[in-house]
């Protein structure tokens, strides 16, 4: 198990989520605190948290090309350990090999049926999320965004989201979203 530990400090805006938002529940974009030092990592349980700017100006690179870790001071999370049903699925693209020997008309076909679809259950997830954070009584709050690892780069999916856990604070106690 990784040592380390980075932390991301921020707020979450509840109107990100469905049925308001597109967010799914396994998904969240936190904005980070103004304050240079929002993001913080320590090599092991020994060390102090230190400031890092590693992310500033960094490109993750995935599936959908290279992107910016950081963009305009929000960073889209992963909620580590959770995979909820996705409220917006499009189902791949032909390939090459699959597109050689169809007919345009078959291709056409193809492409008119290959929309955004809702998965089972992924309203219902995303909306248990979305209720569940609404009984904090405000709109946007304070959240801390924690992942073990060993290296602050190893933090990234391939689809540039930070992978970790969010906790919030609910009646003055911490709350771990990933675990409840």
């Amino acid at each position: 198990m990784p040592a380390g530990l980075l932390e991301v400090r921020g707020t979450i805006d509840l109107g990100q989520f469905w049925p308001s938002g597109r967010s799914d529940a396994d998904t969240a974009t936190v904005v980070l605190k103004l304050a240079g030092d929002a993001i913080k990592f320590r090599k092991n349980d020994a060390a102090p948290f230190r400031t890092t700017h590693v992310f500033d100006d960094a490109l993750v690179v995935g599936r959908q090309g290279r992107k910016p870790a950081i963009k305009n001071g929000h960073v889209t999370i992963r909620l580590q350990g959770i995979d909820a049903p996705e409220l917006h699925f499009q189902p791949a693209a032909l390939s090459r090999a699959e597109q050689q020997g169809l007919s345009q008309a078959k291709k056409d076909a193809f492409h008119e049926l290959n929309h955004p679809y809702r998965q089972l259950l992924g309203a219902t997830s995303t909306k248990g999320l979305h209720d569940f954070l609404a009984t904090l009584g405000t709109t946007t709050f304070d959240c801390r965004v924690f992942t073990q690892v060993d290296k602050p780069s190893e933090v990234f999916d391939t689809f540039g989201r930070l992978v970790g856990n969010i906790e919030i604070a609910k009646n003055n106690s911490p709350v771990n979203l990933t675990i409840g």
